[in-house]
């Protein structure tokens, strides 16, 4: 993995990550990625799922039980998403469940922090 990037993945979602690539034929030639879905004033709202790569992403790779995995990011959500933990959480009394990401710099994307020109992308 990357130096400059400490993001970790729980058992819970490498297992469920594991369990829909075996399971699903239809995203065999995908990697599960993690997006920056928008904004608001608590911070950035995330996707995660199953896309093709694309040729500017960033690829993180994981091991688990002797075999690795990929975890792609744009170069937006690759630039906000350096410090976190992706995980799966399942609810049974309230029927819940699905992948999150807990960035753990969120309280430097709250507000109107892209006011800031130190603290978005050179490139934007």
């Amino acid at each position: 993995m990357n130096p400059t990037y400490n993001i970790d993945i729980t058992q819970s979602a490498i297992e469920q990550i594991r369990l829909i690539q075996k399971n699903d034929f239809t995203i065999e030639s995908q990697a599960f990625r993690l997006t920056i879905d928008g904004k608001g004033c608590t911070g950035f709202t995330y996707g995660l799922g199953f896309s093709k790569p694309k040729q500017d992403d960033l690829l993180l790779t994981f091991s688990y039980k002797d075999q690795s995995f990929v975890i792609v990011l744009d170069p937006f959500a690759a630039y906000y998403c350096k410090n976190g933990i992706i995980d799966y959480k399942r609810n049974i009394q309230t029927g819940e469940e699905g992948f999150l990401f807990i960035n753990h710099d969120e309280k430097n994307h709250q507000g109107k922090f892209f006011k800031n020109e130190q603290k978005v992308p050179s490139h934007l």
